[in-house]
């Protein structure tokens, strides 16, 4: 997909609209950390990123947002450092507002061009973020120069194995265009088996996972599909997304439609079912 020059600009729109808050948790118990590490992949990468780190470590949280996933980290190494760099000012303003955030150091930068010297972090995560890189391959040779060697890495990368299945495919066909991909603002989606290859080029890589999402569109963004749905004049799913999205904002059923939706995701990994719109890799620096 061609790179857009208006990204930085879309991501920090979306932030200043409040459509990026990941929820900011900090929590040190550990059994709670668990459950919510269960429901979100993207916790639990960074909570075994954290468990390997050292206590006072210098992390960088390459594409940090608002620094929802920078606490997270600090909830378990709360003597780390966070460097966390995003290219939309509005988000990192809104993390240096926060109160409690005096271990998390927010940096104005482009992943592609990080303004850090080499061989300078202990550990690296990114959430969210490759997909919306122009060149994918420059921010992770930057992620490869940045990182001290033997240093843990977590990525999880949005992916384009998606457009392959039901009901995308047909989304697709409808739309003449990948409209998920255009709200997301998604301008480098590769399909997982390239993103595997890419890292294997520059890493060691202990796992990688690409579940397969089959009922992402009802119980994982059903507010993103119905969109689609509705664009598309496919009647019957837009209904079943809007009851879906309704259903996710009431307090106890959301939390169980979450649950549910992990237990799909854990059960298509444990059987090996792939194909989905996001990766998940562990790795070290070699």
């Amino acid at each position: 997909m061609a790179p857009s020059l208006s990204t930085p600009t879309f991501s920090t729109d979306k932030h200043t609209r409040g459509l990026w808050d990941t929820r900011a948790l900090d929590y040190r118990n550990p059994a709670l950390r668990r459950l919510l590490s269960y429901i979100s992949y993207k916790r639990d990468g960074v909570d075994r990123l954290a468990k390997t780190a050292a206590s006072a470590c210098f992390v960088l949280d390459a594409g940090a947002g608002k620094g929802a996933y920078g606490r997270w980290f600090l909830g378990r190494r709360p003597q780390a450092g966070v460097v966390a760099i995003d290219w939309s000012y509005e988000a990192l303003r809104a993390l240096s507002q926060a109160t409690g955030r005096g271990r998390i150091f927010p940096v104005c930068a482009d992943l592609q061009k990080m303004p850090f010297k080499s061989n300078s972090m202990d550990a690296l995560y990114s959430i969210d973020t490759l997909g919306h890189v122009p060149r994918a391959e420059a921010a992770l040779d930057e992620f490869m120069r940045v990182c001290k060697k033997e240093a843990p890495l977590f990525v999880h990368s949005e992916c384009g194995d998606y457009r392959s299945r039901w009901p995308d495919r047909i989304l697709l066909r409808r739309l003449g265009k990948d409209l998920l991909a255009e709200y997301d603002g998604h301008v480098s989606l590769y399909r997982s088996e390239e993103l595997y290859a890419l890292y294997l080029r520059r890493f060691v890589v202990g796992s990688f996972i690409n579940p397969a999402g089959y009922l992402g569109w009802l119980l994982g963004y059903p507010e993103k599909y119905q969109r689609a749905f509705l664009a598309a004049r496919w009647g019957w799913p837009a209904a079943l997304t809007g009851i879906a999205a309704a259903l996710k904002n009431v307090p106890l059923i959301g939390a169980g439609v979450r649950l549910l939706n992990a237990l799909t995701n854990h059960s298509e990994v444990f059987f090996g079912l792939k194909g989905g719109g996001s990766c998940f890799a562990h790795m070290r620096k070699p």
